[in-house]
């Protein structure tokens, strides 16, 4: 089965690139979006063009549209898709394991969401059928944007639509994540602003669903308090 990888990039090109480079070494495609638009000629990472493709948007897509973007290119080739950040490091046998774990689960695929505090978690990847995601769940929402809660959002539907990712712990798939280098490496101005919208999409996402994780999510509809989750449903 076609597996296509992609990485989102805003300001870590080259490591999407490398990343890109060991997908297609395990047997996948790959396709970057380059929403930094840094330039692909200045890149010290040399790639194979006819595996790995390139997008370059006018302008940052954020991060739910960029997903969408890789989720429609996926499902165009009936390919399973993984959607990673750009600073994950995966170890030699990573992405092959991701693939067979993703062929056999029965459910929807795999994902990892570091914990880094008291129900505060990190996006690493999704691992999932791209066709079955679109057709059963749909795309990820556009309103949390530039980014954050996106992917809190995306798993919450899952539980809803009675499927389920399989968190994968990251010693079992052998790959490393320390968190958002976006935001490590921004300077502090960009650094308050993200914190804004980090807040912003807190809000949006309480709004939506009554509650945030883990477990505090109330509705079963969005943005509707007449239907309700019972305790059985938690």
């Amino acid at each position: 089965m076609t597996v296509l990888f992609g990485i989102p990039t805003l300001s870590g090109f080259d490591r999407a690139c490398n990343l890109a480079r060991q997908a297609v070494a395990a047997g996948a495609e790959a396709l970057i979006v380059n929403n930094g638009r840094e330039s692909i000629a200045a890149s010290s990472v040399i790639f194979d063009e006819d595996r790995i493709e390139v997008v370059t948007p006018t302008r940052n897509l954020g991060v739910a549209p960029s997903w969408n973007l890789i989720l429609r290119a996926a499902a165009e080739r009936d390919a399973i898709v993984v959607i990673a950040n750009d600073d994950i490091a995966f170890g030699a046998y990573a992405i092959a394991e991701l693939v067979w774990r993703v062929e056999s689960y029965t459910e929807l695929g795999l994902s990892h969401q570091l914990l880094c505090g008291p129900k505060m978690h990190v996006f690493s990847f999704f691992a999932m059928d791209a066709r079955r995601a679109l057709a059963e769940i749909g795309e990820f929402d556009e309103q949390f944007w530039p980014a954050y809660w996106e992917d809190n959002d995306y798993e919450h539907r899952l539980r809803i639509a009675g499927l389920a990712l399989e968190h994968v712990p990251h010693d079992v798939l052998g790959f490393e994540h320390d968190g958002s280098r976006t935001t490590r490496d921004a300077d502090p101005e960009t650094r308050a602003w993200l914190k804004r919208c980090y807040e912003n999409s807190r809000q949006l996402y309480r709004a939506k669903w009554g509650g945030t994780p883990p477990h505090g999510e109330l509705y079963l509809e969005p943005y509707n308090a007449t239907r309700l989750r019972g305790d059985n449903d938690r």
